[in-house]
């Protein structure tokens, strides 16, 4: 799965580009520039469970960081190493916005079943 950066840039300057939308506060233009900031610096992060071990791939380098708090390595990638590091971070990060949709999902349709339960009973009460 290859990600085609000149299409996300389009759709992402499109959506960015709102300086005339009144309605955006100072701070969701903040964000929305730090956002647009960080997809295309290229970089891809990466952090250990135990927060011991960082990695930062530079996709525009082709070079990769390695970095704990004894050491740290700077290495170049060859472009197969590069394009393996990022097709699996790219499908790891996938995984994980499925797995955190599909868990947020779930939670709001069980906090809209409780509405609807607690609607119900204040219903049958009135009755």
């Amino acid at each position: 799965m290859k990600i085609n950066i000149k299409k996300i840039y389009v759709k992402l300057n499109k959506m960015f580009n709102l300086k005339s939308d009144n309605r955006i506060s100072r701070e969701e233009r903040c964000l929305m520039i730090i956002v647009k900031k960080l997809l295309f610096m290229n970089k891809a992060y990466i952090r250990s469970d135990d927060r011991q071990i960082f990695v930062v791939i530079d996709m525009n380098n082709r070079s990769a960081s390695v970095v704990n708090h004894h050491f740290g390595y700077d290495l170049r990638l060859s472009q197969r190493v590069l394009n393996y590091v990022s097709d699996n971070f790219t499908v790891e990060v996938e995984k994980r916005r499925t797995n955190m949709e599909n868990e947020y999902m779930t939670n709001i349709q069980y906090s809209l079943s409780n509405v609807i339960q607690n609607l119900e009973k204040r219903t049958n009460e009135k009755n």
